[in-house]
């Protein structure tokens, strides 16, 4: 795994970064992974996010993104769901060769509550799309990564990035969300996904929702989750802490600091 100091970065919305957060990302220098949403999209025009972008590299700053999710799903049986979704994420797409991250994030919409009784029939509605996504990101060099979210099982994951079949795309592993909504332990998803993880989401909770609360204020065994990388040489290209609340960054900093990894 590269150092860390190289391939660790900090969620932030678009909107917060353009509303006041892009000082305190300059002045202490951070990579910031910039959450994309709808709201945002239909907000700001190209100008806005070319001139984050030129301030970022100007700064000598990385940059990866995460892409739109909220009530998005490339395998919803509903068609016009489908539609909505796609114009998303292709405006998404638009703005890659703006802001050059490094990787882009993105959810599968899949959830078992609502699609179990049509698990084949989503992955096939899903696949072409997801195909067309990642070698879009392929043409300007980008690394595509799919996180789990309310995925009970690693095989969920990885049965679709099988069904993708394209060679740069891989997984990052949200340990928060394992933690909320997963049926197994954390080292077996690392146990079985360990050539397709390139990145991991951190954050902290109880077990009991998604709270997205500092490192080392919940339950989550970040040791282990580290010497399982390290055992098993997991290449690690970006580690992003995401804190929901600015005053839960400074303790996960400090918390990874004191891991020594």
């Amino acid at each position: 795994m590269d150092s860390l100091k190289e391939i660790l970065y900090v969620n932030c919305p678009f909107s917060l970064l353009k509303e006041g957060y892009l000082d305190l990302v300059l002045r202490y220098k951070i990579n910031p992974e910039i959450g994309i949403d709808g709201v945002c999209l239909d907000t700001y025009s190209i100008e806005d996010f070319r001139d984050i972008a030129r301030v970022l590299r100007s700064a000598n700053l990385k940059v990866t993104l995460h892409a739109p999710f909220v009530d998005l799903s490339l395998g919803s049986p509903e068609p016009e769901i489908r539609k909505a979704s796609r114009k998303r994420l292709e405006q998404f797409i638009y703005l890659i060769p703006i802001l050059r991250p490094k990787v882009a994030v993105f959810h599968s919409g899949w959830d078992e509550k609502r699609y179990w009784g049509m698990r084949e029939q989503w992955l096939k509605d899903s696949v072409d799309f997801w195909r067309w996504l990642s070698r879009s990101l392929k043409k300007e060099g980008v690394w595509m990564n799919i996180e789990n979210v309310f995925e009970k099982t690693p095989q969920e994951l990885s049965t679709l990035i099988q069904s993708i079949g394209e060679d740069n795309i891989g997984i990052c592993l949200d340990v928060g969300h394992l933690s909320a909504f997963s049926r197994v332990p954390l080292r077996e998803w690392v146990l079985s996904l360990s050539p397709l993880i390139r990145q991991l989401h951190l954050h902290d909770n109880d077990g009991s929702q998604d709270h997205h609360r500092a490192l080392g204020a919940g339950k989550i065994n970040f040791k282990e989750l580290f010497n399982l990388i390290k055992i098993h040489k997991i290449d690690i290209k970006a580690i992003t802490l995401e804190p929901h609340r600015e005053e839960d960054l400074w303790p996960s900093l400090q918390y990874l600091s004191r891991l020594k990894y």
